[in-house]
């Protein structure tokens, strides 16, 4: 569901950084969790069992560990009603991709033949980390799934008190959009973190897309 609806985002994530979880809401439904859990295999686990008629039903788990320097292998499985796929995702010590598995295959993309793919990108899971592993907001970086790559990107931000609030963009510059036949392209993330609340990770992330706004709020 996270990466059908583009709700992926989607590391670097810090050592000291604490497991979070989140419950997933649609307005005032509730539509799913979602799990982060850092480590020496960071994985992120979300089960969306509330969506609308259930056609977005479904769970996603990702792990990602580093190997060395910028290497990197991933491993995603996502299920949903309509279909499943599984993705690994391998990149050397220069940070450059250097594997790309999709099963089954006809998922492959243009964006799957790794000397299509820019230096320096993050996997999935690595990506959400980036994201709320800080206390503040994140810097910019690229995102690859092994079918497209996406800049994050920081936009405006504001303080008050113990509160920052950060506005981001996420745009797909390389390879197809989210969800098709919608093929969407560009999401508008805004994070608020509260240190009075939690020294690390968001206390409330929502992701925009036309009429369209999820909310992922902190368990």
């Amino acid at each position: 569901m996270l990466e059908r609806a583009a709700l992926l985002l989607v590391l670097a994530a810090s050592p000291a950084a604490a497991e979070q979880s989140y419950t997933v809401f649609l307005g005032g439904h509730q539509l799913g969790t979602l799990r982060y859990d850092p480590g020496a295999t960071t994985e992120l686990r979300s089960t969306f069992d509330g969506t609308p008629l259930g056609v977005f039903d479904g769970g996603y788990a990702g792990r990602s560990r580093q190997t060395g320097g910028q290497a990197a292998r991933y491993e995603g499985k996502s299920s949903a009603k309509r279909k499943s796929r599984a993705v690994e995702i391998a990149t050397d010590r220069a940070g450059q991709v250097v594997e790309v598995t999709i099963t089954p295959e006809r998922d492959r993309t243009a964006l799957s033949n790794v000397a299509e793919v820019p230096k320096g990108v993050l996997n999935p899971v690595a990506g959400f980390g980036r994201l709320v592993s800080g206390s503040t907001c994140p810097e910019a970086f690229k995102l690859y799934d092994g079918r497209r790559v996406i800049a994050v990107s920081p936009g405006k931000s504001s303080i008050d008190g113990t509160v920052t609030t950060c506005w981001m963009d996420y745009r797909v510059i390389l390879g197809p959009g989210h969800l098709s036949p919608l093929y969407i392209k560009s999401i508008d993330i805004k994070m608020v973190f509260d240190s009075s609340k939690a020294k690390t990770g968001p206390q409330e992330f929502t992701l925009r897309s036309g009429v369209f706004e999820v909310a992922f709020r902190r368990d």
